[in-house]
This record gives C-alpha cells, sequence and structure tokens, in this order.
C-alpha cells in the first residue's frame, strides 16, 4: 500500500513538473521577444543618440537567439524494520523479543529546473549590396525626421504620452526619447533596419548556388 502511494505521489509530480516546463517554455517564448525589441530598441536609440552628437557608432545584429528549459525531480526512499532481542532478570530467567518497525516507508521528492539564454550577435560592417551601408539608415531618418529624437533635460522622465514606448533613455543628465507623433516615421526605421539585406545573405545565397552547380556537374558525370 505504501509503495502504491509512493508510486501515485511520483507520478503526479512528474506530471506535474512535466505541466509546468510547457508552462515555463511559453513563458521564455513570450520574453524572448521582448527581450530583442528592448534590446534592439535600446541600440537604435543609442545609435541616433551618438549620431546627434556627431560620435562615430556600431549597429549590432542578433544573429540567433537560443532558449533552454530543463525540469528533474531527484528522491529518495527509506525505512524497513528492526529486531532486538534482550534478557532481563539476574539469571536471564526472563527473555523479551523487542520488534520496531518503521511505518510508513519515508521518502523525499525534489523538483529541479533551470533555464538558459544564449544570444549570437555581430556587427554589421562595411559595404552591403546595392553600395549601401546600414548607416544609410540612419542619415535618412536624421534628415527626414530632425526633430524627432527629443533630448529633456533634468531628472524628472516626460510624461508617457510624449515619446513612442520603448525609446526612452536616460542620458547626459536627462532623457532622450522618439516624440510621439513621428511613431510611425521611428517603426519605419526599426522595419528598415530588420529588412535591409546583410552580407550574410548573399554568402547563403551564393552557397546555395555553388551547391546547386556542383549537384548538376555530378549529375551530368553520371549520365
Amino acid at each position: 500500500m505504501h509503495y502504491n502511494s509512493l508510486g501515485i505521489l511520483s507520478c503526479f509530480a512528474s506530471l506535474a513538473v512535466a505541466g509546468c516546463t510547457a508552462t515555463v517554455a511559453r513563458w521564455d517564448a513570450t520574453n524572448l521577444r521582448g527581450e530583442i525589441m528592448d534590446y534592439y530598441n535600446d541600440e537604435i536609440m543609442d545609435n541616433l543618440i551618438r549620431q546627434k552628437e556627431h560620435l562615430p557608432f556600431v549597429h549590432v545584429d542578433i544573429s540567433s537567439v537560443t532558449a533552454l528549459s530543463a525540469s528533474k525531480i531527484s528522491g529518495s526512499v527509506g525505512g524497513g524494520e528492526s529486531r532486538t532481542y534482550a534478557k532481563t532478570g539476574m539469571f536471564g530467567t526472563a527473555a523479551m523479543l523487542v520488534r520496531t518497525v518503521a511505518r510508513p516507508f519515508a521518502y523525499s521528492l525534489t523538483p529541479e529546473h533551470g533555464d538558459s539564454l544564449t544570444i549570437t550577435a555581430s556587427p554589421v560592417l562595411g559595404m552591403l549590396p546595392g553600395d549601401k551601408t546600414i548607416y544609410c539608415c540612419y542619415r535618412r531618418f536624421e534628415e527626414k525626421h530632425g526633430s524627432a529624437l527629443v533630448y529633456k533635460s533634468g531628472l524628472i522622465p516626460p510624461e508617457p504620452r510624449e515619446y513612442v514606448p520603448g525609446t526612452l533613455k536616460q542620458h547626459s543628465g536627462g532623457y532622450y526619447y522618439i516624440c510621439h507623433d513621428d511613431q510611425d516615421a521611428y517603426r519605419d526605421l526599426c522595419q528598415d533596419l530588420f529588412t535591409l539585406k546583410r552580407k550574410a545573405d548573399d554568402t547563403k545565397a551564393q552557397q546555395a548556388f555553388d551547391n546547386s552547380e556542383r549537384q548538376n556537374a555530378a549529375e551530368g558525370l553520371r549520365q
């Protein structure tokens, strides 16, 4: 009976941990998207500020993100019984058998959970396809929307209705932000940066072309 109870308890614990793992994995995926957007908001704002201050800056792309969630259960089981034989009396005429039983079996379950996040990033350097650079997007934004990037001095942040969510950045004793009226322009800048063709795209395309050519050549040799 005790073994059955222990088995049932273990099954329930395993199912609970499995359910928690699925929930945590879903939370990780949701938080992951938010963290990536926060990263790019912070980077783009920092680059716009450095551009406004005539300082060099670099744009760094996230090339891959891996999230791992793992759960396990460890436990122990113990118990049993012990017997003791003892004599009483001066001449050993009386004897007593003492039996000690430990019931129920003692057990413990320890659930464990671990999360890990790996982000791989690389700077976007050099010319891109079409004789462009990643910095063309930043310069074009500044030229067309010069008043979008606003600086407010002091320790008191602006009202939330004044800036685009995610763009408020404390800097140089004040706050930089994108004016709420330029939200569409800032969104377009982000989309341009996200979709601008990188050198890596050309490399992959060239590798695919080379593989196709080698495959066609091999088929020609077989014929």
